[in-house]
């Protein structure tokens, strides 16, 4: 008869040979075969949870202790838990509290102790994580966030507890005794390169700050965790040391991933969960990367099983709120495609058949040398500019009828500095753009709100992360240059489609049909499938990933 035993946090499983079952428990990440006693043993864990319990219903086994298996799910958990952790939260008397349908979110972050909080934009993540410190009394806690946000966070947690004491890291003259740090990603690392013993050179990462490395932080929670994406860069190294002996680590962002599965692996390897879940890396990639031998090593740009990985992730450490489920008064939002022709279309046919002679006839041999390293980048940039300058006089005329038509104040976002300026000075209107320092871009959302200006231009990967208030007074967006990904235009659009809006909203695109834009776009909305699948849980279609853009310019 098939038994089990539990030890350790470990189930011990005993049973004559069944391939069905070896099968099954190989697909647990952790899992041990002890040849000598024969039994398989796996970790048991909130990941591993619901796939032992299905072990155990299905080959039926007993407990050879007294120990009986007892296990739920997290959805039972957190239900279980739920009303404990609500009257606890009643007797802090803090100056705001949880919304109804964050309280699964913060029970869930509470059980699972790491995990991402992947909730839509403006559903109040940042508030949620307030609480769940404010809970558990997680302090010391130290928060990792853009630089953009550093005072954001420090103005939220006041309005729900001002007499938490917090300090912004700024140098190293800042107050490292406050049971709240918050510094920017730039702040976290330094780069030192020392010389071995056989007098070769090796990078050395250390955190910038040596009060870091004393404090014994029971929390540590990282805004924007798309920004820790590349395992290679100088924050995540640091971050790696940085989280090592802290117990409750949480990542928050509204798209876990923005491009293609593999964004998702150094995130949860700084969570320590990854390897929980998952096993190993190559699994990961075969599995959910569609990972193949190219010419160039491994490539695992690919996606599969998008929505298995959503599910495998909701299960153990990724939870998400929708607005539109939760903020049932959210108004609608109508969104407009603008097609326009470009007024240079001489001028983007000659860089598109001759990119590196149309860079020397404008800009030089010494950048056209330059171009010929990276050909294809630079052609997708270049078409791109072209293209945006061709449509100046369409926005110029949508913008001014826009202004003649409606009273109503309006967003325009775009990525070409140069336009964006130009726009400002024209309309006589603020913009947000990188040079604009995080304290002044704030101060310019709560001006918009009162001033007569009926414009704000800005940058939409500036402006689309860190300004608040805008909902407020804004329900109009206008897009005339798109990025390279559908987060970016989620991320901007949600700086009017959030909690506190009231009129109907509209976004307009502006593309251009005889130029790159059509096919930008429609490699943009072949992304949103994957991500939305691996954020979402949406069923994926047919997809296909930025190659083909790069292949059809190749063979032009």
């Amino acid at each position: 008869m098939p038994t089990y035993l539990i030890e350790k946090e470990r189930i011990y499983f005993h049973i004559s040979y069944n391939a069905s079952f070896i099968n099954e428990v190989k697909e647990i990440p952790g899992r041990i075969y002890d040849p000598i006693s024969k039994y398989w043993n796996v970790p048991l864990n909130i990941t591993t949870a619901p796939i032992v319990k299905n072990i155990v219903d299905k080959f039926g086994f007993i407990s050879v202790d007294t120990e009986e298996l007892n296990l739920c799910n997290l959805d039972e958990l957190i239900q279980k838990k739920k009303n404990n952790i609500i009257s606890k939260f009643e007797s802090l008397n803090l100056l705001k509290s949880p919304r109804p349908y964050q309280w699964d979110g913060i029970c869930y972050s509470i059980i699972t102790k790491k995990c991402i909080n992947g909730s839509d934009m403006g559903t109040g993540k940042t508030f949620v994580s307030i609480f769940i410190c404010e809970l558990e009394k997680l302090f010391p806690c130290i928060l990792v966030v853009p630089g953009s946000v550093k005072y954001n966070w420090e103005m939220q947690w006041n309005r729900i507890n001002p007499n938490r004491t917090i300090s912004v890291i700024e140098n190293s003259n800042s107050d490292f005794t406050a049971d709240v740090l918050i510094l920017s990603y730039g702040m976290i690392g330094i780069k030192e390169i020392i010389i071995d013993k056989n007098k070769e050179e090796k990078e050395k990462i250390e955190l910038k700050f040596k009060e870091l490395s004393e404090i014994k932080f029971k929390c540590i929670i990282l805004d924007e965790s798309q920004n820790i994406k590349d395992s290679k860069t100088l924050r995540s190294k640091a971050l790696k040391k940085l989280v090592k002996n802290i117990e409750y680590r949480y990542a928050l962002t509204g798209t876990v991933i923005t491009n293609r599965p593999n964004e998702i692996i150094n995130p949860l390897v700084i969570i320590d969960k990854f390897y929980e879940i998952f096993g190993n890396w190559k699994n990961f990639v075969y599995k959910y990367c569609d990972a193949k031998e190219g010419r160039y090593g491994m490539d695992i740009s690919g996606a599969s099983n998008t929505l298995e990985l959503n599910n495998k992730l909701k299960q153990s450490c990724y939870f998400r709120i929708e607005k539109r489920d939760v903020l049932v008064d959210l108004p609608e939002l109508t969104e407009t495609i603008l097609k326009v022709d470009i007024d240079n279309i001489k001028e983007y046919n000659k860089a598109e058949n001759n990119l590196i002679e149309y860079i020397k006839e404008n800009f030089g041999e010494i950048k056209s040398n330059s171009a010929m390293m990276a050909e294809s980048l630079v052609l997708l940039n270049t078409l791109s500019k072209i293209a945006t300058n061709g449509k100046y006089s369409y926005i110029c005329e949508w913008i001014d009828n826009f202004l003649e038509s409606s009273e109503e104040k309006l967003i325009v976002a775009g990525l070409t500095i140069d336009i964006i300026n130009d726009l400002s000075k024209k309309y006589k209107c603020d913009k947000i753009t990188g040079s604009v320092n995080f304290k002044k871009r704030q101060e310019i959302v709560d001006d918009f709100q009162i001033n007569n200006k009926r414009i704000l231009f800005m940058n939409m990967m500036t402006g689309g992360v860190g300004t608040d208030g805008l909902q407020y007074i804004c329900q109009n967006v206008f897009i005339y240059e798109l990025p390279w990904n559908w987060s970016s235009l989620e991320q901007l659009i949600s700086r009017v489609e959030r909690d506190g809006q009231i009129f109907k909203m509209s976004v307009y695109y502006m593309l251009s049909t005889t130029s790159i834009d059509e096919k930008k776009w429609d490699m943009i909305m072949n992304k949103k499938i994957v991500t939305d699948a691996v954020n979402k849980g949406k069923e994926v279609e047919n997809v296909k990933f930025f190659k083909e853009i790069f292949d059809y310019f190749l063979k032009k």
